[in-house]
């Protein structure tokens, strides 16, 4: 079942629900929600995705629900299991660190190439995604859930579009897989208070400043600041993770 946490499906934020209509696109919308909701830890690792539960939870119908859940099935956010079904992916300390590194050691790969490849267009988009991520209630994440979500999603929309500039489709699609499972475990695991006095907005207009002037040294300084910033969280999971033990494992 469920947890307590509320499903992105009951938000009404129109940061959240301009990019879905489940009236137009069953499926689609279905795929978002349970997508997010599973980063969010709606359902919990290894909980079963059962189609016509899903479809009752999210008042969708049945088919679109069954193509929601395989639109999903090529992330690694989801797991089959043979004559069992799909399940919620497990989570262990070693893959926590496996994607951690990875996307640290790509994200900046990425951003490298932004500063040799990006054009002009590319530079107003990340600006006005700039624009937009200071427009969320905060610097530092809220702790109402709908408005967390809104936050997330912004942060997130800005460093997509800031590694976009290297105009690799392969790049972007696997870091965006990254992504999603980073926040998954940060989400599930990580120490949020320890980002209570960090300033994001600060942060991330230097990150904009240094790749929209092309400097690679200004670049590689915003980076490391960032990522250092964000060191005491990433750590935090790995705690968490340790303490409880949650092993690489299989179902029985």
């Amino acid at each position: 079942m469920p947890t307590h946490i509320p499903s992105i499906s009951t938000f009404t934020s129109v940061e959240l629900t301009g990019s879905v209509d489940p009236k137009r696109n069953p499926a689609g919308a279905a795929a978002f929600w349970l997508r997010r909701d599973i980063i969010r830890g709606v359902f919990a690792p290894g909980e079963r995705l059962a189609t016509e539960f899903l479809a009752s939870f999210y008042k969708i119908g049945y088919s679109p629900m069954r193509e929601a859940i395989v639109l999903l099935s090529s992330s690694d956010l989801t797991v089959h299991e043979h004559q069992r079904g799909r399940f919620v992916a497990q989570v262990s300390l070693r893959d926590w660190l496996d994607v951690e590194d990875i996307n640290l050691r790509t994200s900046k790969m990425a951003l490298h190439l932004a500063v040799e490849r990006g054009d002009i267009a590319w530079e107003e988009r990340i600006v006005v995604s700039l624009y937009r991520s200071l427009r969320t209630v905060s610097s530092a994440p809220p702790t109402d859930p709908e408005q967390l979500e809104v936050w997330h999603m912004a942060r997130r929309a800005l460093h997509s579009e800031m590694r976009a500039g290297a105009n690799s489709a392969v790049l972007s699609d696997f870091l965006s897989g990254l992504s999603d499972r980073l926040e998954r475990y940060v989400y599930l695991f990580g120490d949020r208070s320890l980002e209570a006095k960090r300033d994001h907005h600060t942060q991330n207009r230097a990150f904009v400043d240094a790749l929209v002037s092309r400097d690679p040294t200004r670049l590689v300084n915003a980076m490391e600041e960032y990522f250092n910033f964000g060191k005491p969280v990433r750590d935090s999971v790995a705690r968490r993770l340790a303490e409880t033990g949650e092993p690489s494992r299989q179902r029985a």
